[in-house]
């Protein structure tokens, strides 16, 4: 019986975290241009930000 309401209580805390998950940014969004466009090079700061933003 204590098996069964831990199973229970785990998949519920599974179900509701999945609710609160955040979106993650994409790089165009953060750097403002996307990844491999000419003449576009992401500095260190920026990288940073992006990476502190995950």
């Amino acid at each position: 019986m204590n098996r069964k309401w831990t199973y229970y209580f785990l998949s519920a805390v599974i179900i509701l975290s999945v609710g609160y998950s955040q979106k993650v940014p994409s790089p165009q969004d953060v750097f403002g241009f996307r990844i491999g466009d000419d003449y576009k090079l992401a500095d260190h700061s920026q990288m940073v930000d992006y990476y502190k933003k995950l």
